[in-house]
């Protein structure tokens, strides 16, 4: 019974084994493209992604369009597999960094690639480029905060953007950012922080930017107040001497930072009251600029048949406060609303929104009903006065039914009249079987009954000893490859890394290919903190992979404000520190 039992077992697992190693279905191919910003300056970099679903490589990078007035330039690809409930994903992401030359709004996008001789395409992003703020002042040398608002002078409840940028040269870390808590103003957190280089009084600077949507509840004059961030600096004045090529550099420092608390300059915000001249009755107080559209569908029906007439309301500003549209009335329709749906999102300018409101209309008779059109009332902060716009009017074509009534129900079959006049329902054959019901045994070719038993009996049995056979085997020859694999990676990171001018991209694949080979992993990406938790994990010196820690920061500093593609001269610092690495590894 344990021998049953335990075979049993083994059968079930090698049948997960073998479901799971099939290769799952291809993926479909679809490209996106994101900038980390919809909103920047002639003097800043923007990141750009685009991502490739259902490609594991190519040999070409995809064509952009819309970057004819922006420098660009490259800074590696990466590549993901994902597998959820059997179903393989892959991707290949492209990373770029583009720099506007002028000031403007474009349309980056869309990008394009062709797999297996077709075309795919991906959406496209709006960027809106300034000018670089005025500055004055000094040079500054050590971390600085400044704020920015979107306009200094609004009506009540129009929203606009508080944008907070901290400029630094020296490294820093643990950063925490405390926006101003000002009675009256609501902040909310409007994106994703992003880092880039950028240019303040013409000197170059990281610059990490985190934008706030702020709303002013009620009309006065406000000072909005200095933000403050706590973060530890790493400066030049705290580092301890370093000898070598990397006295100087403030990424190899093994010092410890200074916390430090900065502020940013106080703004003064007006904030006028809405007009009381030309304000209409019953106003909801929206505020912004807005769009209403209204469309039937379909247009034209038979009694007793439904429409659905759907009303939109879109635009940037207060969205909460779209007001609900009141559903038409007529004599002979019967009308049936549905909940309305608003959907508010994070845009450029502030808050954007789409509310849409939706009525089932069922017709009694047959006739032209016309649906008049709806208005939305608002403030119009671009021309400072109140607006009424309106939808065009509709009309629903209702014709008679084929029966010369109005049906119950739309099901799509005919009637016929059968003895004593009434009405009664014809079946209307909609198709076969797919597998069709068999009412005779087949008389094809057959399996006589002993040799079927004894497939069933041994077949089993065979599949176990051959898949067995194939697991020990496959086993054995994947031992000798990664064991090959380990005892070359040394000599494989020494011969790729001698190229003198190296970027720091393709020198951070070649440390993380060392790791897969070295360790026998898979691993898509290599951070410097996963580098020395597994070297940490195999007995090696700290102060080894202290100093490879640092190496592979400033790489990735290199690679993250794309100078990745860069001659970065460090490729005899990597291979020697791993040439001892090697040694302690034994």
């Amino acid at each position: 019974m344990k021998k049953t039992l335990v075979f049993v077992m083994t059968m079930l697992v090698l049948t997960g084994i073998i479901l799971t190693a099939m290769p799952a279905l291809a993926s479909d191919v679809s490209v996106g493209l994101e900038l980390d910003r919809d909103e920047t300056t002639t003097a800043d970099q923007v990141k750009m992604v685009i991502s490739v679903s259902g490609v594991r490589s190519m040999d070409r990078h995809p064509l952009i369009s819309g970057l004819d007035s922006f420098d660009i330039a490259s800074s590696g690809t990466s590549s993901r597999i994902e597998i959820i409930n059997r179903k393989k994903t892959v991707s290949l992401d492209y990373t770029y960094y583009i720099r506007p030359q002028k000031t403007g709004t474009f349309h980056v996008g869309p990008a394009e690639i062709e797999v297996d001789g077709r075309t795919y395409k991906s959406g496209t992003q709006t960027l809106v480029v300034r000018k670089v703020s005025a500055a004055s002042g000094p040079n500054r040398q050590g971390p600085f905060l400044r704020a920015e608002l979107s306009s200094k002078k609004v009506y009540e409840e129009e929203p606009l953007i508080y944008t907070l940028k901290l400029f630094y040269t020296d490294r820093v870390s643990d950063l925490s950012l405390n926006p101003p808590d000002v009675d009256g103003l609501t902040f909310k957190q409007a994106s994703k922080a992003s880092q880039y280089t950028g240019v303040y009084n013409g000197r170059s600077y990281h610059v990490i930017e985190v934008r706030y949507s702020v709303v002013p509840e009620k009309p006065g004059l406000y000072g909005v107040g200095a933000s403050r961030m706590d973060l530890v600096s790493y400066d030049s004045e705290n580092r301890r001497s370093t000898n070598g090529f990397f006295a100087n550099d403030p990424f190899f420092s093994r010092s410890n930072g200074r916390r430090i608390q900065i502020k940013s300059d106080s703004i003064d915000l007006e904030v006028s009251p809405l007009p009381l001249k030309g304000r209409p009755d019953g106003f909801s107080g929206l505020v912004g600029r807005f769009r209403i559209v209204s469309k039937l569908d379909p247009a034209r029906i038979k009694a007793g048949d439904s429409a659905s007439l759907i009303v939109t309301i879109s635009g940037r500003g207060n969205v909460k406060r779209i007001p609900d549209i009141k559903g038409p009335g007529f004599t002979h329709i019967k009308v049936y609303a549905d909940q309305p749906d608003l959907k508010v999102q994070r845009g450029p300018q502030g808050p954007e929104g789409t509310k849409t409101m939706k009525w089932a209309m069922v017709p009694e008779k047959p006739g032209k009903y016309r649906i008049p059109p709806y208005s939305l009332t608002f403030f119009d902060t671009k021309k400072g006065a109140y607006r009424e716009i309106k939808t065009r009017p509709l009309e629903l074509d209702v014709r008679e039914s084929a029966s010369g009534q109005p049906p119950l129900v739309s099901s799509g079959h005919t009637q016929s009249k059968g003895p004593g006049g009434k009405n009664k329902r014809q079946v209307k054959e909609i198709g076969h079987d797919i597998l069709p019901v068999h009412t005779a045994l087949s008389k094809g070719a057959h399996i006589p009954g002993p040799v079927l038993l004894w497939l069933l009996l041994l077949g089993p049995v065979a599949v176990y000893l051959i898949v067995v056979s194939i697991v020990r085997a496959r086993k054995k020859t994947m031992e000798n490859i990664s064991g090959q694999r380990a005892k070359k990676a040394l000599k494989r990171l020494v011969q790729r890394s001698k190229d003198p001018g190296i970027g720091a991209g393709d020198l951070m694949d070649i440390v993380r290919g060392y790791f897969n080979d070295r360790f026998d992993m898979s691993l898509g990406t290599l951070t410097p903190g996963q580098a020395g938790a597994i070297l940490r994990s195999r007995g090696v010196d700290n102060a080894l992979i202290d100093s490879l820690e640092g190496e592979l920061n400033a790489l990735f500093d290199r690679v993250y404000t794309g100078r990745g593609d860069a001659p970065c001269d460090k490729n005899k610092d990597i291979a020697g520190l791993f040439r001892e690495i090697e040694r302690g590894l034994g």
